[in-house]
């Protein structure tokens, strides 16, 4: 027998449960409709930090500490000595080598001022032979006529080869100060070339007992101090360019379907909150998975394989303005958003034109080295400028 109460009850849950299949079918709809109309076009992670260049600071040559200009959170500029090292053996090195320039110069001009007197002597010697031999023909025509004795004509013939003897060594004379002096100009001469080469090694290394900032950014990691014995190839510290960073976002394998280069981003950093939006573009996806570069890859040979989703890094770009406003020090964590609607663009970047990515000139030395050679040569060739 049925229960009236039951009969009555039933219209009351038919409606409950049409209510319920309202609201869950509103419900799925609008997720449809927000996963359609936007969430499938974009790609989130909260796996990305910040990365960035870290310029090590080493010397250029062995030395001793003797003042260190920047420490750690210091912010630098490029080309600002950081630390300086003992010039006393370069100094003494430098002077050593000027001083042997300028005798080059002065031996190689003493080379040259003996061509010209073997020249002359050459010219007075093949003057004598001529006359010698003037002579010695007069004499041999008048001995033919009986007229001259054979001791003049044999005394004549004696003078003869002795101008001719002395004609041959003034030559030789001349051969061997031609040879000295060199064929080019004096700055072209060997023993002038490696007295230049000298001091600007000299040079380069006095230079090199101030240790400069390769670029501007913050100082990390400093570990010299005063007094310490430096060599190449020991980093110093560290200089951060802080606008030379960028994203590495790990993204799961299964949302790199429509990521694609130069497509826009947006992240958000917990340094400054939600509400400062930073902006960037996909600047390209790395050649393989995390797990392929690490110092242990994964054995998946093994009989106890378990399929684990890798990630892949995504390098993305940031906008320098942004940055020069704002910083971001590199090792945050950030909030990645990449807007995925463009996918039109290529998967991999494509291969690009030879370029200096990166660049610092605050090692070129060579330039002052130059101006100091030709002020020596210059010096010691006051007045025979044309021997240059």
């Amino acid at each position: 027998m049925e229960n009236p109460a039951d009969e009555k009850g039933n219209p009351k849950r038919i409606r409950l449960l049409l209510a319920l299949a309202v609201v869950f079918a509103a419900a799925g709809s609008a997720a449809y409709f927000y996963w359609n109309s936007y969430a499938r076009f974009y790609e989130t992670t909260d796996d990305a930090y910040v990365a960035g260049n870290i310029i090590n600071v080493d010397p250029q040559t062995a030395g001793t500490v003797t003042s260190i200009s920047a420490d750690n959170t210091d912010t630098v500029a490029k080309g600002q000595a950081l630390v300086r090292l003992d010039d006393s053996d370069a100094v003494i090195a430098l002077e050593k080598a000027k001083t042997e320039l300028a005798a080059a110069v002065n031996l190689v001009r003493g080379y040259r001022d003996r061509v010209e007197a073997a020249r002359a002597n050459v010219a007075l010697k093949n003057a004598e032979l001529e006359r010698a031999r003037s002579d010695y023909n007069r004499r041999k025509s008048l001995f033919e006529k009986k007229v001259l004795t054979d001791e003049a004509l044999e005394h004549a013939s004696t003078d003869l080869r002795s101008s001719q003897k002395a004609a041959d060594q003034a030559e030789h004379q001349l051969r061997e100060a031609m040879s000295a002096a060199g064929s080019g100009g004096i700055e072209d001469h060997t023993s002038v070339r490696l007295a230049k080469d000298k001091l600007r090694d000299a040079w380069l290394a006095l230079r090199r007992t101030v240790i400069p900032s390769p670029a501007s950014g913050v100082v990390a990691r400093r570990s010299v101090e005063v007094g310490q014995r430096v060599a190449p190839g020991r980093p110093l510290m560290a200089v951060i360019p802080l606008d030379q960073v960028w994203v590495e976002a790990n993204f799961k394998e299964n949302q790199l379907k429509n990521v694609r280069v130069n497509q826009p981003v947006e992240m958000r950093s917990d340094m400054y909150g939600d509400g400062l939006v930073f902006h960037g573009s996909v600047e390209g996806i790395g050649a393989g998975s995390g797990a392929v570069f690490s110092i242990i890859p994964p054995q998946n040979a093994s009989g106890n394989w378990i399929k684990i989703v890798q990630r892949v890094p995504v390098r993305i770009s940031l906008d320098k303005r942004e940055i020069a406003k704002n910083p971001l020090l590199l090792g945050l964590s950030v909030k990645v958003v990449v807007d995925a609607h463009d996918t039109g663009g290529p998967a991999i970047s494509r291969a690009r034109e030879p370029r200096e990515i990166y660049k610092t000139d605050v090692y070129e030395n060579a330039a002052g080295a130059d101006e100091l050679i030709r002020r020596i040569i210059s010096q010691n060739l006051a007045g025979c400028q044309g021997d240059r």
